[in-house]
């Protein structure tokens, strides 16, 4: 018996660690988000609509605020670890700009997500890699969706509620 229950733990221990879903919709909860960055000022909605399957995890995302039109972006985190590129906006000293961004995502055995990214952008003298991640994780009921920003000089937590 004592050799069953070895087994038994043994192939318990072997057995694939599902993934948390993240699909669904997500509006951030400013009250519940920490540390967020100085442009939220100005941001009156976040969105999030994400749909997963066992191989991806894609995202589109809307913010609203002081700009006539909405950011929007459509982003895909395979979770294999294959790098994925978009174009994205970044806010520099000398203005928003349009930067080649590629990001690199990865499941932990917990169901997190941690997505690596790197965007490419030009500055008086030249070229920028500016480097940052994200790591996501959802409540035990599945209702919060925590995403942990960190960029060189600013750790923020974002909070999602499931609309």
């Amino acid at each position: 018996m004592k050799r069953l229950s070895l087994l038994g733990a043994a192939l318990l221990a072997c057995a694939p660690i599902h993934a948390a879903d993240f699909s669904g919709n997500w509006s951030l909860d400013r009250t519940r988000s920490t540390n967020l960055p100085p442009y939220y000022s100005q941001v009156t909605t976040h969105r999030l609509s994400t749909a997963q399957d066992g191989k991806q995890l894609t995202v589109e995302v809307a913010i609203e605020g002081a700009r006539p039109e909405p950011e929007q972006g459509r982003f895909v985190y395979r979770f294999d670890g294959t790098p994925t590129t978009a174009v994205t906006l970044v806010r520099t000293p000398e203005g928003r700009q349009e930067a080649p961004t590629t990001m690199k995502a990865s499941m932990d055995g917990a169901g997190r997500l941690h997505v690596d990214i790197v965007r490419e952008f030009g500055l008086t003298g030249g070229i920028v890699r500016g480097r940052s991640s994200e790591d996501w994780s959802l409540s035990p009921d599945g209702r919060t969706l925590t995403v942990r920003q960190a960029r060189p000089n600013m750790v923020s937590n974002l909070v999602f509620v499931r609309m």
